[in-house]
């Protein structure tokens, strides 16, 4: 009765610990350093087996909490620029394709920077 079906709805970072961790702050904290630490380590992956990072990469966390402060956090997921962009807007996803196909611009008009803010739909897009 626990378990949270995944879905493109969005919990506001300072909402997750109240309605995810039980009210658990730390555990909330452990979570997001341990999921930074493991796309760190995908993007070492990818490195190491290409001469460059992919453009545009989804990675999905799987977390399990425990209680005071433990969770445990796994990839369940690596996906490429694919489809499915969890109620984000396709912006940043195709500037950062398009930057990638024109990396070696002579003009000087790319890469053209990514947008401070990328535009939200309600998620029946994904």
């Amino acid at each position: 009765s626990d378990f949270k079906v995944a879905s493109s709805v969005c919990v506001a970072s300072s909402s997750v610990a109240l309605r995810c961790f039980r009210g658990d702050i730390a555990a909330q904290r452990a979570v997001e350093l341990r999921a930074a630490s493991l796309v760190d380590t995908w993007m070492d992956w990818f490195q190491d087996f290409s001469e460059e990072l992919p453009q545009c990469t989804r990675i999905d966390f799987l977390v399990s909490y425990h209680g005071s402060g433990h969770a445990d956090v796994w990839t369940c997921e690596v996906g490429e620029c694919g489809a499915s962009l969890c109620s984000l807007e396709v912006h940043g996803r195709n500037l950062a394709a398009l930057n990638n196909a024109i990396s070696d611009d002579p003009s000087g008009r790319f890469p053209i920077p990514l947008p401070t803010t990328i535009p939200r739909n309600n998620g029946a897009k994904s």
